[in-house]
């Protein structure tokens, strides 16, 4: 649960368009926004009211992803998003990975680990608000 205590802030620049996410049964609320230049992910910034595990999921998230291409940094949210949907998946063999895979055996938690997955994937696609209740 480190990822939860020491979290970067990154709040939103006023010129930010960002992705609003919510997660209604838990409470969750994130908005996000990626800085994109020349395909590669420059910077994150988002705001952030949680509980301690969608607030970890959006701290490995930002690790994962900062700094990759746009189409690799999708990539790698589908393959995260697949494992969660199907435990005989495993993306990779990374700690921080397992300890957000290990959700899986909690059902009602899943969409706090997701919640900030599928907003980042709408920032760098469409851009629409998203609930983890789709």
């Amino acid at each position: 649960m480190q990822h939860s205590r020491d979290l970067c802030t990154c709040t939103l620049l006023p010129e930010d368009r960002y992705v609003t996410g919510r997660n209604p049964r838990c409470g969750d609320e994130l908005k996000i926004a990626a800085e994109v230049a020349n395909g590669n992910i420059d910077d994150i910034r988002y705001e952030i009211k949680a509980c301690a595990i969608a607030t970890a999921s959006l701290s490995i998230l930002m690790t994962k992803t900062k700094k990759q291409t746009v189409e690799s940094a999708k990539a790698f949210i589908d393959r995260f998003l697949s494992a969660m949907d199907d435990s005989a998946l495993s993306p990779e063999e990374d700690d921080d990975l397992k300890a957000l895979l290990a959700v899986r055996q909690h059902p009602s938690r899943i969409r706090c680990v997701t919640l900030a997955w599928v907003a980042l994937r709408s920032a760098l696609s469409d851009g629409k608000t998203v609930t983890t209740e789709n």
